[in-house]
């Protein structure tokens, strides 16, 4: 049964790869084949079971588990931060399909989040904001800006 947060993100990542694929472009495809991942990952919920994973790898240390979780976390960002240097330095690109990249990792990085599970975190994430959790208005906040990019982008293209 999908709910009404898995709902929200598998609309906003929708919308979100269906104005990448309309720009029609090489970079803008891969961008519309990452975000109808996302749409995956709600269905699918990998990240669900990495965490199931983690927790069983972890066997009788799971009660000491936060300074490892930790640890993930840090490492997590740092790849994803190393990953978004990457990315700004490919100035061969255009600003617009740097900046969607962007957000693409801050969304995977925000489902590594989700699969660390820090309990910290999780609890703002899973924080209900009126019908739905915190994370579904961070998707829709990452997915907004992915739209508003590539409108931007085919306006910009067609006007110059």
């Amino acid at each position: 049964m999908i709910n009404e947060t898995q709902l929200v993100g598998l609309f906003v990542f929708g919308i979100a790869a269906a104005s990448c694929f309309l720009r029609n472009k090489g970079e803008w495809k891969i961008l519309g084949l990452v975000f109808s991942a996302f749409m995956a990952e709600i269905i699918l919920g990998w990240r669900h079971v990495t965490h199931k994973v983690l927790v069983a790898w972890l066997g009788s240390f799971y009660n000491a588990r936060a300074p490892i979780q930790l640890l993930m976390l840090i490492a997590c960002v740092i790849c994803i931060s190393a990953l978004a240097v990457i990315c700004l330095r490919q100035t061969y690109k255009p600003l617009t399909v740097r900046l969607v990249y962007l957000l693409a990792l801050l969304a995977l990085g925000l489902f590594g989040v989700e699969a660390i599970s820090l309990h910290k975190i999780d609890a703002l994430l899973y924080q209900p904001i009126g019908p739905v959790l915190y994370i579904a208005w961070i998707w829709g906040a990452i997915c907004l800006g992915v739209t508003s990019i590539a409108i931007g982008d085919s306006i910009h293209k067609r006007l110059f």
